[in-house]
């Protein structure tokens, strides 16, 4: 067994050679600034809500608050919200 105290090599080992994962996440030789096992990519999408929710579909566990207000998205929700 790997076993080691960088959690993304653990996980990147966990899932060698198994074609069911493809990941495009962190790899323990790029590390980020400061050591982090990220590091910045392309932008892949830029929202600034000018047009509000209209685009958007939110899914809340429990009753809750999604709004944008002066181009800035605010969730307030106890638990649960996903908005894609």
């Amino acid at each position: 067994m790997h076993a080691s105290g960088d959690p993304v090599a653990n996980l990147d080992h966990a899932l060698q050679g198994d074609s069911r994962f493809l990941h495009a996440g962190a790899h323990p030789a790029r590390r980020g600034a400061n050591g982090s096992p990220f590091t910045q990519g392309q932008r892949l999408f830029t929202e600034d809500f000018r047009g509000g929710l209209a685009r958007w579909t939110g899914e809340l566990e429990k009753p809750g608050k999604v709004e944008t207000r002066g181009r800035v998205l605010t969730v307030d929700v106890a638990v649960g919200c996903t908005l894609y």
